[in-house]
């Protein structure tokens, strides 16, 4: 199967670009999704085709990062389409995702693909939580919190990633956890933070100064600023989860309150972070 989201049509590609067989879970596997998206960012070809057809699955993180190619080749009137062949489970995910157009009669799992860059937009993600059969049913407070982290992630992307695309998000869930994915177009934590300190920081210090409670870049003292970051690591720890971060050169991964953070060899235009937390 063979569909395009991207520019207007759907013609014969003149550059294909090919994966072997792989399961992107790992952070080597989703750095290959990485790869893939800044060789479509720099080419300056108009049709390419992304060939996933020997490939067996895909994670949440690596289907938000190849989602967001729509938008951003429809920004640069290039076509982007995606070949998975047969493989039903690839296509289960595009259709749950919303990727793929097909009428879904099965149990709600997703918040499906979505552009956000206002209030409205992030309302529907909010909507589409509501909906998912593993969350309606959790307590109320248990909801709230998962509600308000959402909408959290999803103001701040579109905060930081003002331009004329906005942020990119989905997420997933199945009986023991729920993963949420945001991408913002912005210029990113790391050169951000060192664009308000002169280039003095490493992009480790970079990173290490934004997630220090009270530390912002933005100027607005009558806001509270830089406690984004501190909620979201106590939310990750309280309910046994994990946060990835990839933002410029840099990849951040906090799990069992322990942090590690690798040097890229390519570089990411904006901010994705993921968050994964146990509901059982």
């Amino acid at each position: 199967m063979r569909f395009s989201w991207g520019y207007n049509f759907l013609g014969k590609p003149n550059h294909i670009i090919k994966l072997e067989n792989n399961y992107f879970e790992k952070i080597s596997d989703t750095d290959k999704v990485w790869k893939i998206f800044d060789e479509v960012r720099k080419s300056t070809e108009k049709n390419i085709e992304l060939n996933f057809s020997e490939c067996t699955s895909i994670s949440n993180t690596g289907l938000t990062i190849l989602a967001a190619l729509g938008p951003l080749c429809n920004q640069n009137n290039k076509e982007i389409s995606l070949d998975v062949g047969n493989n039903s489970e690839w296509i289960d995910s595009l259709i749950d995702n919303s990727i793929l157009e097909k009428e879904n009669t099965k149990k709600k799992k997703t918040i499906p693909f979505r552009l956000i860059n206002d209030e409205n937009t992030i309302n529907g993600v909010l909507r589409d939580l509501r909906f998912i059969e593993d969350i309606k049913n959790l307590s109320v407070p248990f909801f709230s919190e998962i509600y308000s982290k959402l909408y959290e992630l999803c103001a701040n992307a579109c905060e930081h990633g003002k331009n004329n695309i906005g942020a990119v998000c989905n997420g997933s869930c199945n009986k023991q956890y729920f993963t949420f994915t945001v991408f913002d177009f912005g210029i990113g934590i790391v050169k951000k933070v060192n664009t308000y300190f002169d280039n003095k920081l490493s992009s480790r210090e970079a990173l290490e100064w934004a997630f220090k409670y009270s530390n912002s870049t933005l100027q607005d003292l009558s806001l509270p600023r830089g406690a984004g970051f501190t909620l979201i690591f106590d939310f990750i720890q309280k309910y046994k989860g994990q946060l990835i971060i990839y933002t410029n050169n840099m990849y951040y991964s906090f799990k069992n309150g322990k942090a590690y953070f690798k040097e890229l060899d390519f570089f990411v235009p904006g901010t994705l972070i993921t968050i994964t937390i146990s509901i059982t």
